[in-house]
């Protein structure tokens, strides 16, 4: 509270009124000496009316007089206030400032006015407002000062519980803003012990995480320095569960200020190996469970805790509770995440497997398909299978049924002996060639190591088609592989198209064989052509040699001498077909001669 100011007391006319008055014990005892009744009436204010404490000092500070209120007001007597008494009764933290004021308001002369404290005898401490203002003489020379003190203890305790108030909501904003500000759960238990303990002002601060059997670990802790750390111990109450899950999952928390004198032994047993002699428990919930506890310890002394420490602390287990879920939360979202970037990698690498499967077995087809050759097919098919599924061997072989063996046409090998050229019997490997003739793959690992290759894992797959079986495939690779699905479906697609090429370079050597048969056909067409047609020419020459001759023995014997003569008539017809079958025969030689590109072609320009 400010000074009180009485409308007609002033400081100026309190000076003037009191200007008389000496600093005696007399004064202080007796007021019969007063020399009137004003007199007296301004001594009955000074003495007993006034609410607030008088003094009167020199110049330099030194005492005067002081009126009986402010002996209340500070504790001390008009004796020990004398001279510079009430300036060594001035709690020693403000008195080089008081001395500093007051020093100031001389030189520059201008009224006194400070808040400072006095220190009683037995301790207790008074906050006071000072007001001084100077007094002159009639020469204008300065006497000294004369003034009030005003107590303001209770307005200086209620501002500072205001200032302790608003101090501790800024720490429970800043510790509960550092709680939000992060998604890590760690860290946001790091945080809160860590702002706790400081905002506390005590030894430790921890946060105890229950599993399912109210057992626990401490998970984070905060620990001033000379106290045991018990981070990550793992705490098993068998009491717990009996005697406070239903508390601390109601909301409830537990103060205690001595825990020899307010819990069980078995606790304090505990609670000594913690060197903890106060605590402050608060439950941590997750939509209605208890999570866990956030706890403080005191260690050095018993602690009686404020209601307003506990409101704190239930109000940053809140935070804590939703920075918890906020973790949760955001923990399960990366792990949603994560889920879903591996299930993109693992798409991703099935799409990229399929495309290069695909792109594989496009380039083994094309290769396959772009011969007729069935040796060319063979060594196309197995040396792009070692290759792609990289095994130690690869080899083509082809059946015949009718003596039931197996040879190895063509094989691919990187380390082991080869075998190219290799008959087998089937019967001697029955179980696997019944698979292979029924049209089955399968795979397995050879128990007993082979004298050449070794322990090895071989897989078999039958080429065939529609019309039958024709031979087989073989991947030999070390013991320890496996071969995959994938694998397994290349090899099947690389067999279909070794069958389909296979067949197809069948029907061309057929074709081929079939063509070379139609020309030797050809040829003995052709070359009997020629043979009748030169054997032809030598009969018709004579034939129409001896036409001419009969021709001029019946001129002679006037025998043609008219075409109405039948004989005349037989004759053209006999010279006109005998010419026709020497032109067909000429054509005959001309074809021939034109197929076996034996005489130029004769071009002539012709109006169609």
């Amino acid at each position: 509270m400010d000074s009180v100011q009485f409308p007609d007391l002033n400081t100026k006319n309190l000076a003037n009124r009191v200007d008389s008055l000496q600093f005696t014990p007399e004064h202080q005892n007796s007021h019969s000496d007063a020399g009137s009744e004003s007199e007296h009436d301004w001594w009955h204010v000074l003495e007993h009316i006034s609410p607030v404490g008088i003094f009167r000092t020199t110049a330099t500070g030194q005492g005067l007089y002081v009126n009986q209120r402010w002996c209340e007001i500070t504790g001390l007597s008009a004796i020990e206030a004398r001279n510079d008494g009430w300036l060594q009764a001035v709690y020693p933290d403000d008195r080089d400032r008081v001395i500093s004021e007051w020093h100031q308001a001389v030189t520059q002369s201008l009224p006194f006015q400070s808040q400072y404290r006095f220190q009683r005898a037995d301790g207790e401490v008074t906050w006071v407002l000072g007001q001084a203002v100077a007094q002159y003489d009639s020469q204008g020379q300065l006497m000294g000062y004369i003034g009030s003190t005003t107590d303001i203890t209770q307005r200086k305790q209620a501002e500072e519980a205001l200032q302790q108030h608003a101090e501790r909501e800024r720490l429970i904003a800043t510790i509960a803003q550092d709680i939000r500000r992060s998604l890590n759960l760690s860290q946001v238990l790091a945080t809160t012990v860590g702002g706790v303990r400081q905002f506390l002002q005590t030894d430790r601060v921890l946060i105890f995480r229950f599993e399912s059997d109210w057992s626990g670990t401490v998970l984070v802790e905060s620990v001033g320095a000379g106290w045991k750390a018990i981070q990550d111990t793992v705490i098993n109450d068998p009491c717990f569960a009996e005697a406070y899950v239903l508390k601390y999952q109601g909301g409830q928390t537990q103060a205690t200020t001595d825990i020899h004198a307010e819990l069980p032994s078995c606790y304090i047993n505990m609670l000594v190996g913690f060197q903890v002699k106060a605590s402050l428990i608060v439950p941590i919930l997750q939509e209605d469970q208890l999570w866990g506890l956030l706890i403080a310890h005191h260690c050095s002394e018993t602690r009686h805790w404020q209601t307003w420490e506990t409101d704190s602390l239930k109000q940053l287990a809140g935070q804590v509770s939703i920075a918890i879920q906020q973790s949760e939360l955001h923990q399960e979202v990366q792990r949603l995440n994560a889920e879903l970037e591996q299930q993109v990698q693992t798409r991703t690498a099935q799409l990229q497997l399929a495309f290069d499967f695909e792109a594989t077995l496009k380039r083994i087809t094309d290769r396959v398909r772009d011969s007729l050759d069935e040796d060319q097919i063979l060594q196309t098919a197995v040396r792009e299978l070692a290759s792609a599924i990289g095994v130690r061997n690869c080899n083509a072989a082809l059946y015949n049924l009718e003596q039931r063996t197996s040879t190895v046409r063509y094989e691919h090998t990187t380390s082991l002996a080869p075998i190219q050229g290799r008959v087998v019997w089937m019967d001697n490997f029955e179980e696997g060639y019944r698979q292979l003739l029924q049209g089955q793959y399968f795979q397995f690992c050879s128990l007993i190591p082979h004298p050449n290759r070794g322990q090895v894992t071989l897989f078999a797959c039958p080429i065939l088609d529609d019309q039958g079986i024709l031979g087989d495939l073989w991947l030999i690779s070390h013991c320890d592989h496996v071969f995959t699905e994938q694998d397994i479906r290349l090899v099947q697609q690389v067999a279909n198209q070794c069958a389909i090429a296979l067949r197809q370079a069948r029907l061309y050597q057929e074709a081929q064989a079939q063509v070379k048969e139609l020309e030797k056909l050809n040829h003995l067409k052709d070359d009997f052509l020629s043979t009748v047609s030169h054997e032809l020419r030598s009969p018709m020459a004579n034939i129409k040699l001896a036409t001419q001759m009969l021709e001029i023995i019946l001129k002679r014997a006037n025998l043609l001498e008219t075409d109405a003569d039948p004989l005349s008539k037989y004759f053209q017809i006999l010279r006109y077909e005998c010419q026709r079958e020497i032109k067909l025969i000429n054509d005959l030689l001309d074809l021939s001669r034109l197929e076996s590109n034996t005489a130029p072609l004769d071009l002539e320009v012709i109006n169609l």
